[in-house]
């Protein structure tokens, strides 16, 4: 049944190229010989490793090193779920090594992985490392921290199968200045999910949400996702928060549009907004149908906003919504104010309050209801 993948081994063998390893399901045992149709035990730069039937490999308390100068580092594949645990993985590969899916998820059972991962570069790369869910693939997690340097780390979603997703449960941790994480998730159905902080040990280091039709979604009971270390949060995608405060550092509203669904939810430690996209491009920020969203920057009016871009406040309802920047009435410039609109038509007059509070000129209060206006008024003078 595997002659032909023992051949494949040996054929890359032979031809000097990095050491195949195909796991046989004889046991569980990461480091016997007997896992392995060539025998031969992944552990170290050069080498690969192929995970194609439903197991447990227990990595026997060590710290395991999968790398090769091109191709993937490690392949989950076929059907069946997988359960990583007992030591740790360390994907390493050297400076100008190709570009890869260092880890390719593409079995249709799960894959979980609790145990700590690395990815790293034996020096500062621009060549990323990329962690990929593959377009039939099952959900895959990240149960322990996971840490990054010397080049992007990136998280891909092609899953087309609905609500599959890259759940990331920990920390996820960069330690190289202009090494910055990645994500999209690409097709309408897939999803990422972050449960814990994405933080910077150096200055430098943002993170950043790629085009795509599916989302990131932001989930940490414990604190901010985008972290207060990182330089920034670059929004190019689609995000959806499903707690409050959930950002913590300066957004940038880049590329060629956007979507954040606040779902209901509050974020009121968000650094200043920056809106620069290619160019008449729009960014949607969903206020719903949830009574009291409040979204506070700081001030921004020393930011860049390409005056050809929209910012569109959907479902924002003045008195009962509250979008804020800085904490006087010059957190944003007359003309960043002209960029605003609401559910995707103009509002003329906006301004800031004495507190920062976007509020519309006394002649659309005809158009939006004087109780609700009162009630805006009210709450800020509570404050």
């Amino acid at each position: 049944m595997n002659k032909i993948k023992i051949a494949g081994a040996i054929l890359l063998l032979a031809a000097g190229m990095a050491q195949a390893a195909i796991w046989t399901s004889a046991t569980t045992d990461w480091n016997s010989t007997n896992a392995w149709y060539t025998g031969n035990v992944p552990n170290g730069y050069g080498e690969w490793a192929q995970i194609n039937s439903a197991t447990h490999p227990n990595l026997g308390g060590q710290t395991i090193t999968l790398g090769q100068s091109s191709g993937y580092s490690l392949q989950t594949t076929g059907a069946g779920n997988r359960i990583f645990s007992n030591g740790a993985l360390n994907f390493s590969r050297n400076l100008g090594d190709a570009f890869a899916n260092d880890l390719h998820i593409a079995s249709t059972g799960t894959a979980s992985f609790q145990v700590p991962i690395n990815f790293t570069r034996s020096a500062s790369d621009t060549i990323a490392t990329r962690i990929r869910l593959h377009g039939n693939a099952s959900q895959v997690t990240f149960v322990e921290p996971i840490t990054w340097s010397n080049s992007q780390l990136q998280f891909y979603n092609v899953s087309t199968t609905v609500n599959r997703m890259i759940l990331v449960k920990k920390t996820v941790t960069g330690s190289t200045p202009g090494r910055n994480l990645w994500a999209s998730a690409a097709s309408a159905n897939s999803r990422i999910t972050f449960q814990g902080a994405i933080q910077a040990t150096t200055n430098n280091i943002n993170f950043q949400i790629g085009a795509g039709s599916g989302r990131i979604i932001f989930d940490n009971a414990t604190g901010a996702v985008a972290d207060a270390s990182l330089s920034g949060l670059y929004l190019a995608g689609n995000l959806q928060v499903n707690r409050d405060d959930m950002i913590d550092t300066d957004l940038f509203l880049n590329g060629t549009g956007g979507y954040w669904n606040l779902g209901g939810h509050n974020n009121k430690i968000t650094g200043a907004l920056t809106v620069s996209g290619t160019a008449d491009d729009t960014w949607t920020i969903d206020f719903g149908n949830a009574a009291g969203e409040a979204l506070w920057f700081a001030d921004s009016s020393g930011k860049t906003w390409n005056s050809s871009d929209t910012l569109d406040l959907d479902g924002f309802v003045f008195g009962t919504d509250e979008l804020r920047f800085g904490t006087d009435a010059n957190g944003l410039t007359a003309a960043q104010l002209g960029m605003i609109t609401v559910d995707g038509s103009s509002v003329s007059g906006l301004s800031l309050d004495n507190s920062g509070y976007l509020i519309p000129e006394p002649s659309t209060v005809g158009l939006i209801g004087l109780s609700a206006v009162m009630a805006f008024f009210l709450r800020r003078i509570r404050m």
